[in-house]
């Protein structure tokens, strides 16, 4: 189901994503350089990566060849952009090669911020059950917060995201998750 080429492809997006936050955040040669970047790796990276594999599996589920692939600009758009403090974040993206039916693609496209709202609320227990802090940041509510917002962020109604798939599918369903995240990503940003 995976190949050696796309599994190098979601091994670099991640190593990228976590390098840009440390740039963004901490000091690149800082003691804690290497702490910070397991830390995004795992906050950052869970959600990036079962997001795209979501799709992935779902597109697989409906008949079609899916794979993940890397966007060249946006692997140095995200470096450049952890340089001045705001990290822009599309390193890759699930390409789907065969024809899928408007339903089946509705799913596909709502795959990826489900599994990043499913990942809101595992974090969420996490917090009030087993906090883990590193340094000013807790892994927990930082991994919610990071989930909630890719899931409202990909539910925009904005082609390429996942919402502009959904929306010209069904509105009112569209509109319905969409404010379920809005409502997630304002009650984690009070945590």
């Amino acid at each position: 189901m995976f190949d050696w080429d796309e599994i190098k492809n979601i091994v670099l997006s991640l190593a990228v994503l976590s390098l840009s936050l440390c740039l963004a955040t901490s000091a690149p040669l800082s003691p804690t350089f290497f702490v910070y970047f397991s830390f995004f790796g795992v906050s950052v990276g869970i959600g990036f990566v079962l997001h795209e594999l979501a799709h992935k599996f779902t597109a697989h589920y409906f008949g079609a060849y899916a794979r993940f692939e890397v966007w060249p600009l946006g692997l140095l758009l995200a470096v450049l952009s952890g340089l001045i403090g705001v990290v822009f974040v599309a390193p890759g993206a699930v390409v789907i090669y065969d024809w899928v039916e408007p339903l089946a693609m509705f799913y596909v496209a709502l795959a990826g911020p489900l599994t990043n709202l499913a990942l809101t609320t595992l974090f969420v227990f996490l917090h009030f059950t087993a906090p883990f802090t590193l340094g000013d940041y807790e892994l927990w509510s930082f991994s919610a917060l990071v989930n909630a917002w890719l899931a409202l962020f990909n539910l925009l109604p904005l082609p390429p995201l996942d919402g502009s798939k959904m929306f010209v599918v069904n509105k009112a369903a569209w509109l319905l998750i969409f404010v379920i995240a809005l409502m997630t990503f304002v009650v984690v940003l009070g945590l």
